[in-house]
């Protein structure tokens, strides 16, 4: 089965930047993922990919246009459930 493309936009980030709490468009919940590489991630930036599924993505930056790798740790949270995970 083909992963489900979402968007998303970057609300909040952990104090080191490397994890981030991004608000999915079509839901309002929140997907909570680690940043592994390529590019880099800001509040703001909108997110396009596997947003709620569990692991290893590849993940498209939209707003500079490079993908990035990131771990998903968690899918469906509130948002103040995905700004404790951010730490």
């Amino acid at each position: 089965m083909d992963a489900v493309l979402l968007t998303g936009t970057i609300r909040a980030l952990s104090r080191n930047g490397s994890v981030a709490a991004v608000e999915v468009h079509d839901t309002g919940e929140f997907t909570v993922m680690k940043w592994l590489g390529g590019g880099s991630i800001a509040i703001g930036d909108r997110l396009l990919g596997a947003l709620d599924a569990f692991g290893s993505e590849t993940l498209f930056n939209v707003t500079q246009r490079v993908d990035i790798e990131a771990f998903i740790q968690a899918i469906d949270c509130s948002a103040n459930d995905a700004r404790r995970l951010c730490g």
